[in-house]
């Protein structure tokens, strides 16, 4: 849930950036780090990495 607070302050940071300050870029890598750190990005990505290795690791046990 913090990271959730986190991406969604990062992200409303950005907004504000592109559109008070004119400065898109800096606006668009900050939205891409907001949405790396929350639940769609990095959390959800390391879920199905683990789930991965999971299914790897019943594989070599079943050989």
């Amino acid at each position: 849930m913090l990271l959730s607070i986190l991406a969604l302050l990062l992200f409303v940071l950005a907004l504000a950036t592109m559109i008070f300050l004119k400065d898109v870029q800096d606006g668009l890598r900050a939205m891409v780090l907001a949405y790396l750190i929350s639940p769609y990005g990095i959390p959800l990505f390391a879920s199905w990495l683990i789930g991965k290795v999971g299914q790897v690791n019943e594989r070599l046990k079943a050989i």
